[in-house]
């Protein structure tokens, strides 16, 4: 004898909303599973194109070592560093496995380094700081950059007196305090209040930030700017025709100082050179159309070469 069991209208109806959404959470779960394999697959591939662009990075700083090196070998090279040295040509894009890589060589030491205001005891160098007030006139950009910067790289907290010191910083909408230390980047003048974006521009392409102890301007690849830096009274003609002399360069210190443009100006001697210690490597690496800005401060210490430090920037 049969036995028919016959389910209420709400027992049914709960019975479909039961395997309904047992069907919805099986979804869910095979969609995120799915989701999880392409992020786990995004973070490999991400990985394996961060090792990629190590290695490229690193194969461009041996070509660039490589290049000062050669450079060294002939005896102009071993005297002098100028424009005209081997160093200076650009590697054009290349293509690689995935991508495509270029590079250039800079010489950071035809720039004026903002770490040389101080001196090693952490005292002003007040030559350094006359030559980066006489830049900013130069480029006709405001003083003030000249008293932030010092509050900015200096060890107290008594501002200049067009300075800025942590009060400033603590007041702004995200709070910040004055590093009390050398730069590690140019890029750190942007916080000063008196660097705009139009001044950033303009001062960006004549400074650095080098740790080298005891660097020096070299005087065969400065810009006219820099030149007109180094003494009250180098007009920019001065400078343009330094320029056009020096041509591959002058050999030692002495001949430029010698050059009838100075006739009636004053050199100070200090801080200044024909050679160069501290480069940039700008490597630019493509690889699965995303581009990465590698860029890598060498030190020369006699003919030992040292990567200082890596930036890596997402373009």
């Amino acid at each position: 004898m049969k036995t028919e069991v016959r389910l209420s209208k709400r027992q049914s109806g709960a019975a479909l909303l039961i395997a309904l959404a047992i069907t919805v959470l099986a979804t869910v779960l095979a969609l995120r599973a799915v989701e999880l394999g392409e992020i786990d697959l995004r973070r490999s591939s991400l990985l394996i194109r961060s090792d990629q662009a190590r290695q490229l990075s690193m194969g461009l700083e041996d070509w660039a070592i490589t290049l000062i090196q050669r450079d060294q070998e002939n005896t102009r090279g071993a005297n002098f560093d100028g424009l005209q040295d081997i160093w200076r040509q650009r590697l054009p894009q290349t293509q690689v496995p995935g991508g495509s890589i270029s590079a250039q060589l800079i010489d950071l030491d035809g720039h004026f380094n903002i770490n040389s205001l101080l001196e090693d005891d952490g005292s002003v160098n007040n030559l350094a700081l006359e030559r980066f007030r006489r830049l900013l006139r130069v480029l006709q950009l405001n003083p003030a950059i000249a008293d932030q910067v010092l509050d900015w790289v200096d060890s107290d907290n008594v501002p200049q007196p067009q300075g800025a010191e942590d009060s400033i910083y603590r007041a702004r909408s995200i709070p910040a305090l004055a590093a009390n230390q050398r730069l590690s980047h140019i890029s750190e003048l942007r916080l000063l209040p008196a660097i705009n974006a139009a001044s950033w521009a303009k001062l960006k392409p004549f400074i650095q930030a080098s740790p080298a102890r005891g660097s020096s301007i070299n005087i065969n690849t400065a810009s006219a700017e820099v030149l007109m830096s180094l003494a009250d009274g180098v007009t920019r003609q001065m400078a343009n025709n330094l320029i056009r002399l020096r041509g591959a360069g002058f050999e030692s210190l002495p001949k430029f100082l010698r050059q009838s443009v100075f006739a009636n100006i004053t050199i100070d001697p200090r801080s200044l050179s024909v050679r160069s210690q501290s480069y940039q490597v700008v490597a630019e690496i493509s690889l699965d159309q995303e581009v990465t800005r590698i860029e890598t401060l060498l030190q020369r210490r006699g003919s030992v070469y040292h990567v200082l430090s890596r930036r890596r920037i997402n373009l």
